[in-house]
């Protein structure tokens, strides 16, 4: 075989001016590295659409979906918390619907709320739900490692039910 000779340039995109960009492997098969500034980076986080250069949504990519419901028909008097599963190592988890239900006597409120570690951020609260109604939001709730969605109830009457479900997609991170 021969000695290998010059470079092999295969083009992967254009850039917004037009520009071929592309991968290039130097004669012992390497990749050159030339530059590595922000401004080159920053062409990979926009694509083509529509004939015209955007920005690129976030990228996770898709391992499974996220199906989770908790509940509680015996809820205690008081304040009280109903906990769905925390996020498995190796994974985060995007939810991008929450729905829940209050069955009973009128609590003072009920919340939607993450558990990040240690910190709690409340997302989405009703005063005075009503009995037998079903509430939710859509959106897009990156959770990682440990972390978790609970319905926060507070001023339930003893015997009282509530119910949550949570849907989205898990995406498992690879870190070799």
């Amino acid at each position: 075989m021969a000695d290998p000779k010059g470079n092999l340039v295969t083009p992967v995109a254009f850039n917004p001016s037009g520009y071929p960009l592309a991968l290039e492997v130097d004669a012992n098969g390497y990749l050159k590295i030339t530059q590595t500034t922000p401004g080159n980076l920053a062409v990979a986080a926009y694509g083509y659409v529509n004939s015209g250069w955007h920005k690129n949504p976030i990228l996770y990519g898709y391992s499974d979906r996220v199906l989770l419901k908790a509940n509680n028909t015996n809820l205690p008097a008081g304040d009280s918390f109903v906990n769905l599963t925390p996020v498995a190592a190796g994974y985060i988890n995007v939810i991008t619907n929450i729905n829940w239900q209050y069955i009973g006597t009128v609590p003072t409120s009920v919340a939607v709320t993450f558990f990040y570690g240690i910190e709690q951020f409340g997302l989405y609260k009703v005063l005075s739900p009503a009995s037998g109604v079903q509430y939710d939001r859509q959106g897009w709730w990156v959770l990682k490692e440990a972390d978790y969605l609970a319905l926060s109830i507070k001023g339930a009457t003893e015997g009282d039910d509530a119910y949550i479900w949570v849907t989205g997609f898990s995406v498992k991170i690879d870190e070799t």
